[in-house]
């Protein structure tokens, strides 16, 4: 388990960026699940403040052969891309490249139904969607953690759309637990609702501790 909290100051726009990231994971013989979360303000003078939050519960059963069965739940609000609430229900198998007590990595194929709502008060959209992840991470590093996952998803119901998330992530290692990291998550959509931009992503450096 994790806890980590973030603070940034431009001085240029006076703008002020607070952020706040925790997450479990439990690894078990024949499971592993997850959850975590990330809050993100940005306040700004002359501006409205733009509020940004994640979340995400995961569950994996492993299989022979190094293959495992997905189930996860991905939640986005989200005030720049004017996403009052993102929630993507996921599920289907995916097979470990790499699993070893220094790296980890893995695709995964399955299908997404995915519920948005609006804060333009367009009409709220249901649509089912492919899900295509892949995950690579490395571990006791000596001091040093490194985290990557891209997840893309086609839509099956509104042709032609595509969206796409990802998450790159380091962190350093001190004594009592406690590491420094610094992160970079990426949202795209090729079809966003009307008048909200179709990229969006946050540069986040935090102090945390583990255990």
């Amino acid at each position: 388990a994790n806890i980590d909290a973030g603070y940034t100051w431009t001085k240029a726009n006076n703008q002020h960026q607070i952020s706040l990231q925790a997450g479990a994971t439990y690894y078990g013989r024949k499971l592993r699940f997850g959850l975590n979360t990330n809050i993100v303000r940005s306040i700004q003078d002359s501006s409205n403040t733009i509020k940004r939050t994640e979340g995400n519960l995961m569950l994996q059963v492993y299989m022979p052969h190094e293959f495992f069965y997905f189930a996860q739940d991905n939640l986005l609000s989200n005030t720049e891309q004017l996403i009052r609430l993102r929630n993507g229900l996921a599920t289907g198998f995916g097979y470990y490249f790499l699993n070893n007590n220094k790296m980890m990595g893995h695709i995964a194929l399955g299908a997404m139904w995915n519920n948005e709502t609006f804060s333009n008060n367009t009409t709220n959209l249901n649509s089912l969607e492919g899900f295509v992840g892949f995950k690579y991470e490395v571990f006791n590093l000596g001091d040093l953690n490194i985290e990557t996952y891209v997840n893309t998803m086609p839509s099956f119901t509104d042709l032609g759309r595509v969206r796409v998330d990802l998450k790159a992530s380091v962190r350093y290692k001190f004594p009592f637990d406690l590491y420094i990291g610094a992160s970079y998550t990426l949202n795209y959509d090729n079809r966003p609702t009307q008048d909200a931009p179709p990229f969006d992503y946050v540069l986040q450096t935090s102090i945390g501790w583990s255990w």
